[in-house]
């Protein structure tokens, strides 16, 4: 019996060195402070996508310098939720360079209709229901 209490002893000291461990309390402000800073940044990245609407509503195009902070903007939330997660120890900007663009380039979004028209583009195959494939197949 006094083998399971010296087992128990020590898995509770284990504990107590886990909860007394200082970097682990530091982590805990880290991780508040930055989720904080998360949650302004959200804000930030909606007024950002209403900004952009507006643009592409009034004059048909984005703007390509906010689109660019947008993108930053979201390469920043990613490295804060990979913090917040525990998926890197890394903490984010201000501890760690700004987030560079990421490589994958996306287009910029395209207005659907032509000058003077309101219908949409049409593809060049008509489309088939899963009705027609399935007899074709046949």
């Amino acid at each position: 019996m006094e083998e399971n209490g010296l087992n128990a002893d020590v898995g509770e000291i284990g504990v107590l060195d886990h909860v007394k461990n200082t970097d682990t309390w530091l982590r805990l402000v880290f991780m508040l402070l930055f989720a904080v800073v998360f949650q302004i940044t959200k804000w930030v990245v909606f007024l950002i996508a209403a900004v952009q609407f507006v643009f592409k509503a009034l004059t048909g195009e984005t703007q390509p310098r906010i689109r660019a902070l947008g993108k930053s903007l979201a390469a920043y939330l990613r490295e804060m939720t990979e913090f917040l997660t525990f998926v890197t120890e890394q903490k984010p900007y201000p501890w760690a360079d700004w987030p560079s663009k990421p490589e994958e380039k996306a287009p910029p979004a395209k207005a659907a209709v032509s000058k003077g028209t309101r219908s949409r583009k049409k593809d060049a195959s008509p489309r088939k229901s899963k009705k027609a494939d399935e007899e074709e197949k046949s």
